[in-house]
Formats: structure tokens, sequence, C-alpha cells
């Protein structure tokens, strides 16, 4: 809602007397002029902040290089060369996990342990089963460092 307010200004006005010989100034205060004055809502106050922190969009790490000899994905031969070094006979002692992308228990692994193609197939099929895509496993095993 739009509210005016009407505030007044006095107009000094001289008027002459002529019935008397000389001049006589009179002061008379005439209807006074009105000026509008708009009344805008009044917005409270807000206290200074700090403008925001920019949020920083985390940005599809760059796809790894292709490792030579780990099998023509470069997403599952980063993560083959970091669980097992590209070794299908890879086994970890202390866990069980074995072949290249690390079964565990290795009695998951549904080849032997010289079977690179097998390995690959199963490998890469966990990878999309589990994480929608050998890049989605790819990511994951960057932020946590297994997968």
């Amino acid at each position: 809602m739009l509210a005016i307010t009407v505030q007044p200004t006095p107009k000094a006005v001289v008027a002459l007397n002529q019935e008397e010989s000389h001049i006589k100034k009179t002061t008379v205060v005439t209807a006074p002029v009105s000026t509008p004055v708009v009344d805008t809502p009044q917005v409270p106050e807000q206290p200074e902040t700090a403008p925001p922190t920019p949020v920083e969009v985390a940005a599809t790490p760059p796809a790894p290089t292709p490792i030579v000899g780990c099998g023509d994905d470069p997403n599952m031969a980063f993560i083959y060369s970091h669980e097992s070094g590209c070794s299908t006979a890879s086994i970890n002692a202390s866990s069980g996990a074995c072949g290249l992308g690390q079964a565990e228990p290795c009695s998951k692994l549904p080849c032997s342990l010289s079977d690179w193609d097998c390995q690959n197939a199963y490998f890469t099929a966990y990878a999309v089963q589990r994480y929608g895509s050998t890049d989605a496993a790819y990511v994951f095993w960057l932020a946590n460092r297994w997968w």
C-alpha cells in the first residue's frame, strides 16, 4: 500500500496598502502549498555479513593414462595397477584377496589366477554392477583408495 503525506509549506506574500501615503509592507500567510511525500515501506536493516563463500563444484577427475599391459579400459587399468600391479596372480596374504582387482575372498573369483581375460571380465562386470560404470568405479577408487 502506498501512502502519501502532505506537509504544509507557508508562503509569505507582500501586500501593498495604498490607502496610506507611504507603502506599508504586510506579511500575509496564504494557504499551505503541499508537497507530496511518498511513504516507502521500511525494510528492516540486515546485519552485515560476509559474502557467501563460493561453492566449489567437484570436477570429474581426468581419465587415467593408459597402462601398458593392463587392458584397454584406462579406468580398470588404473584400479588393477593399484590393487595388484596388474598381476592376475597377486594374492594379499593378510586379507585373502586375489587377482587383478583383488576379489575378497579369493573364492569369489570364478577363474584361475592365470586367466587374464576371465578376471578382466569378472572385475569389469563387478564395476558396472556396483558403481554403474567403470568411470564411476574409478572415481570411487580415487575418493576412497579402495573399491
